[in-house]
């Protein structure tokens, strides 16, 4: 993306920006930390911080929170009171209306045999499968260990693992920190739990002494004046530390270091969780399988997340609130809610002059009386990318950081029953519990809230084909842009493509290009449900457009098998480009001729032509589902059959 060097420059002054920079003495960009002017408590000023992880929760905090309230209706009702549960079925909360739940997965034990990771693996470039060894678990601040309810889809809540993984090394040594988080929520009389996000994350780490403060990171149950159903009540330091996880209880902290790019790796889990079938993450070379098991009282889901870590560009800046560019007070006053969330430094009604900054969130001081605001982009959806590219465009387009990451989320809950299909760009996440599920999906969220015993609403066309699809696993995608839009790709249907938009810096830290990498994997059934197409072959074409509508340099691939369309596009840059691939029906003569194919090719810069061709063959594999009583298995193949015993799911 070209820029004005001296226009930049001068709006950069005029505004008085302070661009946060990348370290300079060595330390990892896993380490780094946003810089923040040194008068943002008695100036106002306006921050913005797009490290690439959303809304994932703080590593290793588990805790089960009970809220009475005046109704039942989340984001309305007024909260009475908050409590801390050890169980569901504890006397303290046993008649709690409204549940919301943080909990870590550990390992699977003697004990604990399901909502539990059975196995970490570790592979080399090579090939070779690495040797894991389990070190120990360790508890986030916020630890507050509770029982589960698998019959209603609510795990256990643990700590998260450290394993060693000596062939394996980075700069901080051989350990890596697992961390599989679920979020969720659940009204008292509901059938099932409703799994708002899940996350699986693995990061190199060191462990060191807990930063100054750690211990006072704690959440109260005091309410607070205007909370509503679903708000978590406030309290507690803000700790301005690098640390992935600082631990009160072991005084220690896991600082990280930059993973190698060539290792996959993979986590193992079992889990009660009714976790949705389409997958959005940060790796490379994503595998993931899901198997689920219905023959016990608790729908018991087996899932392998693999894949390698990816370099994500971490973008900040600050500007003070006088001298906001016309470009970010228009979108803010267009956004407020996304100006009205996230840390606040300094009053401007109260002395400030003693405190730290950060530490006013534990002192009731609202956004309004805030003094300093930094912003987050929190969600992964197109409001988001909006935010990040009018940034990028009054204050340059160079990234703050680049470290690596490795996660995989859950499709948030409330995409799932919104629009796919149109003309508008892939559907937003909002991060509140969903209003309404499927069948076969958590059911009791009614429109305006959790309510048990509400008819599910009228599904709109991708969602049945989420339900014909299996409502199991369905794809992932995933990418190494700073912000992207978790749900499938929207079906244009003006181009009759799956398009996907994605957006970052230009440069990394470094200063180097950043090239972008995109990686597709949707099911045969669900793709075909989408686009309408019958069980004939299917052709894909792949390319990398700018936002001016040429094509990018890119190289493309496509591989149809196991059921599974396979896309990638890798090598293009930003800050802000389309990824379009296009489905079609050939015709018979034409899919006669077609042979399974796994293309690599290189567009111009200049060319509208598709970068990449496939089709599948004459006898693509398909997935059938046989049912057993309540067993379900997917069985894929050129010509499937049920196992003895099982007869075909209709």
């Amino acid at each position: 993306m070209k820029r004005t060097g001296l226009l930049l420059l001068s709006i950069i002054a005029l505004v008085s920006a302070m661009i946060s920079p990348a370290y300079a003495d060595g330390t990892p960009d896993e380490q780094w930390i946003a810089a923040q002017p040194a008068d943002l408590l008695t100036t106002a000023y306006l921050g913005f911080l797009a490290d690439g992880i959303g809304a994932a929760p703080n590593s290793g905090d588990t805790y089960l929170l009970g809220q009475d309230a005046d109704g039942t209706t989340v984001g309305t009702s007024n909260v009475l009171a908050n409590h801390w549960c050890k169980a569901v079925s504890d006397p303290e909360c046993a008649k709690v209306k409204y549940f919301q739940y943080s909990a870590t997965l550990g390992f699977c034990s003697s004990t604990v045999t399901t909502d539990c990771i059975t196995s970490v693996e570790a592979v080399d470039a090579s090939g070779k499968a690495l040797a894991v060894n389990k070190v120990k678990s360790l508890s986030g601040t916020k630890y507050l260990p509770f029982t589960g309810y698998p019959e209603k889809g609510i795990p256990n809540g643990g700590a998260a693992e450290i394993v060693d993984i000596p062939g394996a090394p980075h700069s901080g040594g051989t350990q890596y920190l697992i961390d599989v988080h679920n979020d969720g929520a659940f009204m008292n009389g509901s059938d099932k739990s409703l799994s708002k996000s899940f996350n699986a994350q693995i990061f190199g780490i060191k462990l060191g002494p807990a930063p100054a403060g750690a211990d006072k990171a704690y959440q109260t149950t005091a309410v607070f004046p205007g909370q509503k159903l679903g708000d978590m009540p406030k309290g507690g330091d803000i700790v301005n530390s690098a640390c992935v996880i600082f631990s009160a209880a072991d005084k220690s902290c896991a600082l990280a270091y930059a993973m190698p790019l060539d290792v996959t790796f993979k986590i193992n889990i079992k889990t009660s969780i009714y976790i949705m079938g389409w997958f959005h993450g940060r790796i490379s070379n994503a595998s993931t399988s899901f198997n689920l098991d219905q023959s016990g009282t608790a729908r018991v889901s087996t899932i392998s997340f693999g894949g390698n870590p990816v370099v994500v560009p971490t973008y900040s800046a600050w500007a003070k609130s006088a001298d906001l560019p016309a470009a970010i007070a228009a979108f803010n006053a267009k956004n407020p809610k996304r100006v009205s969330g996230g840390l606040i430094y300094g009053s401007k009604n109260k002395s400030a002059t003693a405190t730290t900054p950060g530490s006013e969130f534990a002192g009731g001081i609202t956004f309004e009386d805030a003094m300093s605001i930094q912003t987050r982009a929190k969600e992964y959806d197109q409001i988001s990318i909006d935010q990040l590219n009018t940034w990028i465009s009054s204050f340059g387009d160079k990234a703050a950081a680049s470290p690596t990451r490795w996660i995989y989320q859950s499709m948030d809950s409330s995409v799932i029953n919104s629009p796919i299909l149109g003309t508008g760009g892939q559907t937003t996440s909002t991060q509140q519990p969903q209003q309404g599920m499927p069948q076969g999906g958590p059911s009791g969220m009614p429109q305006g809230g959790p309510q048990g015993g509400s008819t599910p609403p009228t599904l709109d066309k991708s969602t049945e084909c989420y339900i014909k699809s299996g409502g199991e696993f369905s794809g992932v995608v995933s990418t190494n842009a700073t912000q992207y839009v978790s749900g499938p790709p929207t079906f244009d249907v003006t181009n009759q493509s799956l398009d996907y938009k994605v957006a970052a810096p230009h440069y990394l830290a470094n200063g180097n290009e950043f090239q972008g990498t995109y990686n597709l994997q949707i099911s045969d059934t669900l793709a075909r449900c989408l686009y309408g197409f019958t069980d004939a072959p299917v052709s894909a074409t792949v390319s990398v457009v700018a936002v001016d509508g040429t094509s990018k340099v890119a190289t493309t691939s496509i591989r149809a098998s196991d059921g599974f369309l396979r896309l990638s596009a890798t090598g293009f840059t930003f800050s802000s480009p389309t990824i379009r691939v296009k489905l079609s029906q050939p015709t018979a003569t034409s899919a006669s001729t077609s042979a399974s194919t796994s293309a690599s090719t290189s567009t111009s810069a200049t060319t509208k032509t598709p970068s990449a061709t496939t089709s599948a063959t004459k006898s693509p594999a398909k997935t059938i589902s046989c049912v057993k009583g309540k067993t379900v298995k997917k069985i894929t193949g050129t010509n499937p059959k049920c196992p003895t015993g099982y007869a075909i799911k209709k």
